[in-house]
């Protein structure tokens, strides 16, 4: 899924497809976005609910077991939701974006979502678009591209 930033740059969307699919504890995963639009979400629990085969969401690995959640951020809430530990993920390169995924990841942490906690649900994919160019905002104003400790 390809993202662009509130200062125009697109990024996402160029990862390698070729990758590994493991199932990985929903506990070192991290969202890429902060929010999740409920109407989908609750689409995604009642597929988990009735048994109905989900794809894998897309990661990249980001450090000491740590994966950045590039593309299912709704199916593995869901997943968490519905009780599950564990999701079926695709591990991929992460190509260009190895520096934005680092500093996703990084921002993530720091807003506590390692787990997928502290996620927002919204309204609507345009609410979510909000959301997200607000969190990226707030990001460049910490100096988003900066080495975060």
């Amino acid at each position: 899924m390809a993202i662009k930033r509130s200062d125009g740059i697109t990024v996402g969307g160029t990862n390698k497809v070729q990758g590994h699919t493991a199932q990985l504890p929903i506990a070192a995963l991290l969202p890429l976005e902060g929010a999740v639009v409920t109407g989908t979400l609750n689409q995604y629990r009642s597929a988990i609910k009735n048994g109905k085969p989900v794809l894998p969401a897309k990661a990249v690995a980001i450090d000491d077991g740590i994966y950045l959640i590039t593309d299912g951020n709704h199916r593995v809430y869901a997943a968490k939701l519905e009780g599950k530990t564990e999701v079926d993920v695709r591990v991929v390169d992460p190509g260009i974006n190895a520096k934005f995924y680092t500093n996703s990841a990084k921002h993530a942490r720091r807003r506590n979502r390692l787990g997928f906690d502290n996620i927002e649900q919204v309204s609507s994919d345009d609410a979510r678009k909000v959301f997200t160019e607000a969190e990226a905002k707030a990001n460049d104003d910490a100096d988003f591209l900066a080495d975060l400790t």
